[in-house]
């Protein structure tokens, strides 16, 4: 659990569990992975997960009640921050992950998830064929998990209709996460992407491996055919390897994830649209 991250599409996160096998190229340098060495978390299908303590799955229930009485911030190391919100859910992990070890913790995080109506759930997923048939029994065709959106994790578009047909299942909302962007992605030639809620893209950041190669000319192309298809567009960060044509862009944050380090054109970070309309609910008077 973290009251905030260095994420820039998210305020929160939460770990139920920790581990996953690497599955595309696109993991080959994963964040997740030298953090969960540190916390003595291996990768792989036949190593162990690693569920987390209770203090982390209490996390998300802390926060909602801080929305619910109108709590505004909370106090991180001795600053005060706003209460996470926007929560990316097992940013260390996949959440539908097929392995042995996690079928039970996912059942229980459901019961957590659906605890916390007031905050805006994110999963990330490289498999998206799982989601349909690792949703909760209470599921209801959504209406008890009304803030779930899932993001499909990827570098190629195969898995879009998939993606958008998860709505018919009852998830509310879905996007796209193009990071790390390892070529040029086009999603002009996708029917489907209009039904998108959010596209994010980004470059890759130095991890186990050196970063490879990222285009601002991908991003730029992204933002045009998301304006085509009116669909939010979220520019995470350049990474460490960034290129305008044949010029190098160097950045002093490590990751090239300062906005105002870049190019004025690219300084485009929209959020979905789902929730613009919602008046947030308060159950309980707020304490003063």
């Amino acid at each position: 659990m973290a009251a905030t991250t260095k994420i820039g599409w998210a305020d929160g996160t939460v770990n139920f569990w920790a581990g996953c096998t690497m599955v595309s190229d696109a993991c080959r340098n994963c964040y997740a992975v030298p953090i969960g060495a540190d916390m003595g978390v291996a990768w792989g299908d036949d190593v162990p997960r690693h569920r987390t303590s209770d203090e982390i799955w209490n996390g998300p229930l802390r926060w909602h009640r801080m929305h619910d009485r109108g709590q505004t911030h909370l106090v991180v190391k001795g600053e005060s921050v706003p209460a996470p919100l926007w929560i990316f859910g097992n940013s260390l992990s996949d959440f539908f992950d097929n392995h042995p070890d996690v079928p039970e913790w996912r059942q229980e995080a459901w019961k957590v998830i659906r605890e916390t109506p007031l905050l805006r759930w994110i999963f990330l997923t490289k498999r998206i064929p799982n989601v349909p048939k690792m949703l909760p029994a209470d599921w209801n065709d959504g209406r008890n998990y009304r803030p779930v959106g899932i993001v499909a994790s990827v570098g190629i578009l195969r898995d879009v209709p998939r993606l958008v047909a998860l709505k018919a299942h009852g998830v509310r909302w879905s996007g796209l996460s193009i990071e790390p962007q390892l070529g040029p992605v086009s999603i002009i030639g996708c029917p489907e992407a209009r039904l998108l809620d959010w596209v994010i893209c980004g470059g890759e950041s130095t991890q186990l491996f050196p970063a490879r190669k990222y285009l601002i000319a991908w991003a730029r192309q992204l933002i045009k055919e998301s304006r085509a298809f009116d669909v939010p567009f979220f520019l995470k960060q350049l990474g460490s390897l960034a290129f305008d044509g044949e010029r190098r862009i160097y950045t002093k944050h490590p990751a090239g994830a300062d906005p105002a380090e870049w190019p004025a054109d690219l300084r485009i970070q929209e959020w979905l649209r789902v929730f613009d309309a919602e008046e947030r609910p308060i159950s309980q008077p707020t304490l003063l």
